[in-house]
């Protein structure tokens, strides 16, 4: 009897411990999405040297008229897998789970990658 309640304790562990690891490895390739995704064609030039000696930054690259914003939703639904699930265990349970600190982490670095790096360029060079 205790070694069945045993074996019962060390399979919710080994269960715990998997979901868990899947959770880290799925934030892990979403994070490697986003930067592969919000990258400009351009940006490896930042930090480089122009001719005239001064360094070139994200706001004084040349950039395509094309915007990497519209893979902004695709990896938005990638963000949601983590999520809706952190979100439900919160409701039912009352409870924070890793995957919902993971997605809320994710959710920053979309922001940010997509939306807010670039975001006052306009103004400093207007």
């Amino acid at each position: 009897m205790d070694e069945d309640r045993m074996n019962g304790s060390r399979r919710k562990a080994i269960v715990r411990l998997a979901k868990i690891t899947f959770a880290i490895l799925y934030s892990l390739v979403c994070t490697a999405v986003i930067l592969l995704f919000s990258e400009g064609d351009y940006e490896w030039m930042v930090g480089q040297r122009k001719p005239d000696g001064s360094v070139l930054t994200l706001c004084t690259i040349s950039t395509s008229t094309d915007s990497t914003s519209d893979m902004a939703i695709p990896t938005l639904v990638l963000i949601a897998v983590l999520f809706v699930p952190g979100v439900i265990r919160l409701i039912t349970r009352w409870q924070v789970g890793p995957s919902l600190f993971l997605s809320l982490g994710l959710l920053a670095l979309w922001i940010y990658r997509f939306f807010i790096r670039a975001a006052f360029c306009e103004s400093v060079l207007g």
